[in-house]
């Protein structure tokens, strides 16, 4: 009897372990640690909730808690995958102890189902909780934001992202200050397309990682005045800009490389990064169809990116850079809609290239660069729609180049270029439609490279006090209506008249 006893406990025993109900898993998988009965705290890991889903990105809720006196949890998350039984050798969102989070899987397949397990791990193994599966929307059931917002704390941002939306018809504004200021974005990382982002005064964000999906924005993008921002990493994949460009005021960042996969936009204006260095990320661009302004970047010293455009429909500018020793290439640039400004660069030394131009819309200035010695280019430039200046570059030597220079439409001058000797150029130029203004250049001695000038409004040749010959304007003085208003001529180192011109007393 005592035996048939001893039996029966054991055959009840057996049947209560084999019918346990706990559906946590904690048989490790084999490719992880020894199993977690050797570590006496008992991990449980709680079946992730499913928050919201989109065509890309789903995001979850899951609870991970300990008991015991054994070496502790080293680190909890959740896994996913296409299969079931993900494990953490799948993608997985790590956390480093026991607690309530909330996870956003992203980069995720359209119409895909996914199987998704919370887990929990410590020096004797992994737990998983019960699968949970959920599959993403169609791209064309994606979840659209229509209309603006904007998001000026972590939570709000944290919140916004968690809806896994794939697309923001309107303007997404990212704008923070002080103890509230953003410092991650990575919860966007779902957005593929915006209509206009706009990222300002946000000190703690450091790079752009949350936008590696953003492939397009339709209006324009702006990144200005965020002073911790290094790089604008994690805007990679982004191909086109339908509007304008603004990188501005950013005191720390030393790249824009993210932007290499760029072809397309309106307007560009980086300006005031105090420590960029070079435009290396805008190469792919070709065609501008807004304005370029590069300013007041003080240790920029590369520019060479912008070699390959081919247009520029309005202001070309090259302004106030400080590091700035050369300006050469640019001999695919056709069309510059509007103005062409390289000024206030004072370590600027040589401008060349630009030989495939034609055409300046309206004004041409070269002026107060204080390094420059040396013009040389614009070989097919024809003519420009007002003035054209070449002014107060007081180390200037040379000007040569401008040969195809037919017509001014406005003032032209060349003045205030103290070191200026040589003029080879401008041998095609024959009108200027208001005002021929040469002045205050100390060392120039002639006159030559204008033999072909035909007709001006105004002719003033003034405070060269070095000028000695004005032989090359006989053509000018002699051509009936040539001059239409005034000839004035004083302060040189000879001043005729032009009597004395057409009488060959031309210079002394």
């Amino acid at each position: 009897m005592n035996n048939f006893k001893f039996v029966l406990l054991l055959i009840v025993s057996m049947v209560m372990v084999g019918c346990s109900t706990d559906n946590t898993d904690t048989t490790p998988d084999p490719q992880d640690p020894d199993p977690v009965n050797n570590d006496p705290t008992t991990i449980t890991a709680s079946p992730v909730v499913i928050e919201t889903t989109g065509a890309n990105g789903i995001t979850v809720s899951f609870t991970i808690s300990e008991e015991g006196s054994g070496s502790g949890v080293t680190e909890v998350g959740v896994v996913w995958s296409e299969s079931p039984n993900p494990t953490i050798n799948d993608d997985k969102i790590a956390f480093s102890s026991p607690g309530t989070y909330k996870a956003q899987l992203a980069f995720l397949e359209e119409e895909t189902t996914y199987y998704i397990r919370s887990y929990g791990t410590n020096s004797g193994g992994t737990v998983y909780s019960d699968q949970a599966t959920e599959t993403t929307l169609s791209f064309a059931n994606r979840l659209i934001l229509n209309g603006d917002i904007t998001l000026t704390t972590q939570q709000e941002l944290l919140d916004f992202g968690y809806q896994n939306y794939s697309e923001v018809v309107g303007r997404l504004t990212i704008v923070s200050f002080g103890s509230q200021s953003i410092n991650d974005v990575t919860t966007l990382q779902t957005l593929i397309k915006i209509g206009s982002l706009d990222i300002q005064n946000s000190e703690g964000i450091t790079n752009l990682l949350g936008f590696k999906n953003l492939r397009e924005l339709t209006g324009f993008l702006i990144v200005s005045s965020n002073l911790n921002l290094t790089s604008l990493e994690g805007l990679n994949q982004l191909i086109s800009v339908g509007d304008f460009i603004f990188i501005e005021r950013n005191d720390n960042l030393t790249s824009i490389s993210a932007l290499a996969n760029l072809t397309s936009t309106f307007d560009i204006s980086i300006r005031d990064n105090e420590i960029l260095t070079s435009l290396n990320g805008l190469q792919n661009i070709s065609t501008i169809n807004g304005y370029l302004v590069i300013a007041f970047n003080d240790s920029l010293t590369d520019i060479s990116a912008l070699h390959d455009i081919d247009q520029v429909d309005d202001e070309f500018a090259i302004v106030n850079n400080q590091s700035l020793q050369v300006v050469n290439g640019f001999n695919n640039l056709t069309i510059a809609g509007d103005d062409i400004y390289i000024e206030e660069n004072d370590n600027l030394i040589t401008i060349s290239g630009f030989n495939a131009l034609a055409s300046v819309e309206r004004e041409f200035s070269i002026r107060n660069n204080a390094s420059l010695t040396g013009i040389n280019g614009f070989a097919s430039l024809n003519n420009t729609g007002d003035d054209f200046k070449i002014r107060a570059n007081p180390a200037l030597i040379s000007i040569t180049g401008f040969t195809s220079l037919e017509t001014v439409g406005d003032f032209f001058s060349i003045d205030v270029n103290s070191s200026l000797t040589t003029i080879q150029a401008f041998d095609a130029l024959v009108n200027i439609d208001d005002a021929f203004y040469i002045a205050y250049n100390d060392s120039l001695t002639d006159l030559d490279a204008f033999s072909n000038l035909l007709n001006t409004g105004d002719c003033t040749i003034i405070f060269n006090t070095s000028l000695t010959d004005f032989c090359g304007l006989f053509n000018l003085v002699s051509n009936p209506g040539g001059i239409q208003f005034f000839y004035t001529v004083e302060g040189n180192a000879y001043n005729p008249t032009r009597d004395d011109i057409l009488n060959g007393n031309c210079s002394i």
